[in-house]
């Protein structure tokens, strides 16, 4: 568990629009190569089921074909939300706003609008306000 819990996001802290942002562009690449091994173990789990008619083969054919989704919300769903909450208390706007993605479309613009406003630079009820580190490459 040590190694595991940095990696593990807080609910109530603070997310800067550098780590919003950069959560999102790596779930462009992430995604499709989890759709393409999904969609791999799929067919597999599918002809399992279709050449193999047994009770062993059809249940594994069908655990396959429901941890997809299930893995796919413990990858993707769970840390993206975190990141939109944190997000949304740096900005000094209460997490609950993410339940407006439960809305399509308008709801999804809305809290990304929320999101990308700026930081509030000041402390508030979700932490200390943390200014963030500018790269300036030092030349001797």
């Amino acid at each position: 568990m040590p190694l595991i819990k940095p990696f593990i996001p807080k609910d109530n802290a603070r997310a800067t629009l550098k780590e919003f942002g950069s959560w999102h562009l790596s779930m462009l690449f992430f995604i499709p190569i989890y759709a393409i091994i999904s969609l791999v173990l799929f067919f597999i789990s599918i002809e399992v089921i279709i050449r193999h008619r047994g009770m062993f083969s059809d249940l594994l054919g069908l655990t396959v074909i429901l941890l997809i989704p299930i893995g796919f919300i413990f990858c993707f769903v769970r840390p993206t939300i975190s990141i939109i909450i944190r997000r949304l208390h740096d900005t000094g706007k209460s997490g609950l706003f993410a339940l407006l993605l439960l809305i399509p479309i308008f709801g999804i613009l809305i809290v990304y609008y929320f999101c990308l406003e700026p930081t509030e630079q000041k402390d508030n009820q979700w932490g200390d306000y943390h200014q963030e580190e500018v790269f300036v490459p030092y030349i001797e």
